[in-house]
């Protein structure tokens, strides 16, 4: 695990651009930049297309997750409540946005059972702004 940790790591900092779903402009603005596109078109064509696909996705869950919010504290503790929750796991450009769905408990557990790939996000976040200036927050 560690050795696969370490050979992520030194492939990212390998790359000419990367770039973060949390700091999606910025990691369109790096990109564009090291690819010499034009800044203004690229973001454009960027922000256009990722509304396209993950709105939609977004204002149904909120919609599910309102409805859901209306049911009472003990129902909402059940163990449906959980498990519903744990279907709707999914991510957006610029946000963690499953984890308005998800309990403490089951996003501790996705983070321990994940925890390479959170210590390598972690570590994305750092090298971004090492590398570009620039601070993704979670």
């Amino acid at each position: 695990g560690t050795a696969l940790l370490e050979t992520a790591k030194a492939h990212l900092r390998s790359l000419d651009a990367f770039g973060l779903v949390e700091c999606f402009n910025e990691s369109v603005q790096v990109i564009a930049n090291t690819l010499g596109w034009d800044l203004t078109m690229a973001l454009s064509l960027a922000q256009n297309q990722a509304l396209h696909v993950w709105k939609p996705t977004m204002e149904k869950a909120r919609a599910i997750r309102s409805s859901s919010g209306a049911r009472s504290a003990a129902a909402a503790s059940s163990r449906s409540a959980a498990s519903a929750a744990r279907r709707l796991s999914f991510t957006g450009p610029g946000h963690n946005f499953w984890r308005e769905f998800l309990q403490e408990d089951v996003k501790r557990e996705i983070q321990q059972v994940n925890s390479l790939d959170v210590e390598l996000v972690k570590f994305a976040r750092e090298e971004f702004r090492r590398k570009y200036g620039m601070k993704c927050e979670e």
